[in-house]
């Protein structure tokens, strides 16, 4: 029987190879445990200064309870662009000292459009008794527009290079750059009275000069009386991913409530509807909330 039998010179050969393999098992062990110490990319250093730029649409308004109240006047928010240039300055991986510079236009649009008839009974000149009768069709918009410089503290969670959470609060100085207060439409003025000879019978009275009956032009372009410089508070809420090593795209809830009136003291006035009814002056204040988008340098 013939047995198996190793020359001296494979038989070196085969020791070698062992070798190797078992210095490259060795290797490829202290490759695969290096890997797991090592992160997976290096990130840069943070920088102190953070620098953004967003946009969005946001739904604003100049809030008065006086004309949130008139029932003769449907009103309105409207949607606005908003714009914002951010830069922050880094405390730490999760907390930044926030500032900047925003845009944005508050208004609100009121129309006024059917037949109104007063349960309040009126003497006219002549002695006799009716109810003011409106056939009114007209719109109101009010708006500012500002530039703003908001102060505030900016918290993430995680670390720079994650996709993180965000939150910010603060104050902020409004500029008012422009205002204006238009008027567009009409509203007829006439008295409903009872029938001296006829129970639950009226007559309609219209186009009486004398008695303060005809047609009224609502238009008017101006100015709306609104003080130079208003404070808000703001907050914002969202998420920021990143999409290279220093940028990240962020996306967040935004709002914004003013602190203050935003009328002049000397022209704080009660308020008096279409039918002459008249409140109590009541503060003007702002509010806008919206969605946000921007990208953000690190």
């Amino acid at each position: 029987m013939k047995k198996n039998f190793i020359y001296p010179a494979k038989l070196h050969l085969f020791n070698i190879a062992l070798a190797k393999l078992k210095r490259s098992g060795t290797l490829l062990i202290i490759l695969f445990m290096s890997a797991q110490l090592l992160p997976a990319q290096q990130l840069p250093t943070p920088s102190k200064w953070n620098f953004g730029l967003g946009a969005g649409t946001v739904s604003s308004k100049l809030k008065n309870e006086n004309i949130k109240a008139d029932e003769t006047l449907n009103t309105e928010s409207k949607h606005h662009p908003f714009i914002e240039i951010n830069i922050l300055r880094r405390l730490d991986n999760n907390f930044y000292f926030s500032a900047g510079i925003s845009y944005l236009e508050y208004s609100t649009l009121s129309d006024c459009s059917g037949i109104f008839i007063s349960s309040a009974l009126k003497t006219d000149t002549d002695g006799y008794d009716y109810h003011p009768f409106y056939d009114a069709d007209f719109k109101i918009e009010r708006k500012i527009t500002t530039l703003s410089v908001p102060l505030g503290i900016k918290v993430l969670s995680g670390q720079p290079g994650k996709t993180r959470l965000q939150l910010e609060t603060g104050i902020q100085s409004s500029f008012v750059i422009s205002s204006a207060f238009k008027q567009e439409g009409h509203f007829e003025r006439k008295g409903l009275y009872n029938d001296p000879l006829y129970t639950n019978v009226h007559i309609l009275l219209e186009d009486i000069p004398r008695l303060n009956y005809g047609n009224n032009s609502m238009n008017k372009d101006t100015s709306l009386s609104a003080k130079s410089i208003l404070l808000n508070w703001y907050i914002s809420a969202g998420i920021s991913a990143p999409v290279s090593a220093r940028t990240d795209i962020y996306f967040k809830g935004y709002l914004t409530i003013g602190l203050g009136d935003i009328t002049p003291r000397e022209y704080q006035k009660a308020y008096t509807d279409l039918m002459g009814r008249s409140n109590d002056y009541k503060k003007t204040t702002l509010f806008a909330a919206g969605i946000v988008a921007g990208i953000l340098l690190r």
